[in-house]
């Protein structure tokens, strides 16, 4: 009986260890993991950053392009007057 005891003493020691690096294994994976969403979490954080500003710079090129095409519209504008003005005075002198 006493050897039987001893016996189940140590398969229940056995287990016991194997229980334990299981844990072990299982506790380091979750750090592996936990570790690993943290980088992921800061790489998201810093490109959903980096996309803000680039629709930030995208908003301000555009209200850049904006105006100087309203400012390129009134040149032709006054390009075009200038030419019936000038093509106008040219048409009275050649009448004369």
């Amino acid at each position: 009986m006493l050897l039987l005891r001893v016996k189940d003493d140590n398969n229940a020691y056995l287990l016991f260890i194997l229980a334990c690096r299981e844990l072990e294994d299982v506790r380091e994976h979750d750090r592996r993991v936990t570790e690993e969403a943290e980088i992921a979490q800061r790489d998201l954080q810093t490109a959903l950053t980096e996309s803000q500003k680039n629709a930030s710079l995208l908003t301000e090129y555009h209200e850049l392009y904006d105006l100087q095409r309203k400012r390129l519209e009134k040149q032709i504008n006054v390009i075009a007057s200038e030419k019936e003005l000038w093509r106008g005075a040219a048409h009275t002198i050649a009448l004369k």
